[in-house]
């Protein structure tokens, strides 16, 4: 190999990886019920990252979370594959209204977990601990703010 070229190689390579990796870091909203209790969530908006969610995490905040955005309005579905806590899923339609609760949803650690759907049209999922919903009284029709 020309010994101009492979520096220029190797310049351009670094480039790229910074690119790639600078994009990769998780976005965090604050999300505020009307009650004004908030999560920190990390927003899950690409199929890859709704599709892992919090699989693998050793626990979670007390007022953490994850949130979902999903492309469209549907009744959407949620596994606990490879989680190692139990969650409450507080599902949301496009005016972030609340419509659907499930909670102290179990982990699961087999390769059989069922899928807890919603039942109605939601647009956004938020998953946070179990017991959110019950202590913040978390119901269908309070609204992100």
């Amino acid at each position: 190999m020309n010994a101009k070229v492979r520096p220029l190689i190797i310049v351009l390579g670094l480039v790229l990886v910074f690119f790639i990796f600078r994009n990769s870091g998780a976005d965090y909203e604050v999300l505020c019920f009307e009650c004004r209790d908030c999560v920190k969530a990390e927003v899950m908006k690409s199929e890859f990252s709704r599709a892992k969610g919090l699989m693998y995490r050793e626990e979670l905040a007390r007022d953490e979370g994850a949130f979902f955005i999903f492309e469209n309005t549907g009744a959407h579905g949620m596994w606990m594959r490879n989680m190692n806590f139990p969650i409450d899923i507080i599902w949301f339609d496009e005016s972030l209204r609340v419509v659907f609760v499930h909670e102290d949803v179990p982990a699961c650690r087999t390769a059989e977990c069922p899928t807890y759907r919603t039942g109605v049209p939601a647009r956004y999922a938020l998953e946070v601990n179990a017991g959110y919903v019950k202590e913040h009284e978390i119901s269908e029709g309070v609204k992100l703010s």
